[in-house]
């Protein structure tokens, strides 16, 4: 596995902005830093089943397991793109 390293993220829209600090702000006054964090980390357990499923369709082509799969795509990005790529020109 991988280290998780530091995001870098553009500027938010205007909207979307104010609506991270409104929540930072009700959220005990949290760093909207912080709160983003929060954000990000909540949409993706919420998506783990659309994600995982889609893991778990390309794995089961590949002849592998969802969490080889999740591990390749992790720590050997290119090699995972290229089996992908293969399996498209299968087709």
């Amino acid at each position: 596995m991988s280290e998780a390293t530091e995001l870098d993220l553009n500027q938010l829209p205007l909207y979307e902005w104010r609506l991270l600090q409104a929540l930072a702000f009700f959220r005990y006054n949290r760093d909207v830093n912080t709160q983003a964090l929060h954000c990000l980390c909540m949409y993706l357990r919420q998506s783990e089943g659309r994600v995982m499923s889609e893991v778990s369709f390309y794995a089961k082509r590949l002849n592998m397991t969802p969490d080889q799969l999740l591990d390749l795509i992790d720590c050997q990005p290119a090699q995972a793109s290229d089996l992908l790529k293969e399996l498209q020109e299968l087709k």
